[in-house]
């Protein structure tokens, strides 16, 4: 009998969505900085899920999607994470789950075509890589959500600023 046979299952099934964005995004991550170990920082995964002209070039039709799951460093994928978890949770119990699943992931393409769009005579050609197009998404609804409501941070996880979400959107 196995030691952890006291121990539930964990049922897949009943993961939020957004514990299935963080999981992937976590996911992808690891396996992305396990790559770069194991092909020298070839960036790999880069060049297969990145989105760039190069890529949808070569019929790379994923990378639309793909390029929000990649980061660029383990400060890249935190402060992304950490920004998600915080508004997805507050903007959630007010929109719903599904609703907050589709402007992340409409978010995350739209930002990407956006971004093809400005890049497209950028010297050298590079992959775009990260969330922050659907994180951003699901910010700005939070600021949307609680346009007047007074939020309170830690600039430099030091000094507390209080500010109304209107005025951080209007920032960023």
């Amino acid at each position: 009998m196995s030691k952890f046979a006291h121990l539930p299952a964990f049922d897949w099934r009943k993961m939020s969505p957004l514990g299935w964005i963080v999981a992937v995004n976590v996911a992808v991550f690891t396996a992305q900085q396990v790559a770069d170990v194991w092909f020298r920082g070839h960036g790999v995964f880069e060049r297969f899920f990145g989105l760039s002209w190069e890529a949808l070039a070569h019929a790379m039709v994923w990378t639309p999607l793909t390029y929000a799951f990649l980061h660029e460093g383990i400060w890249h994928i935190a402060l992304n994470m950490l920004v998600l978890i915080f508004s997805w949770r507050a903007v959630a119990p007010q929109i719903g789950q599904r609703r907050c699943l589709w402007i992340y992931l409409l978010c995350a393409v739209g930002g990407g075509a956006l971004w093809m769009l400005v890049s497209g005579s950028a010297f050298p050609k590079q992959e775009l890589a990260g969330a922050s197009a659907g994180v951003f998404g699901i910010f700005a609804t939070f600021c949307f959500v609680y346009w007047d409501r007074p939020i309170t941070f830690l600039l430099f996880f030091v000094f507390p600023v209080v500010m109304r979400p209107k005025w951080i959107l209007g920032i960023f």
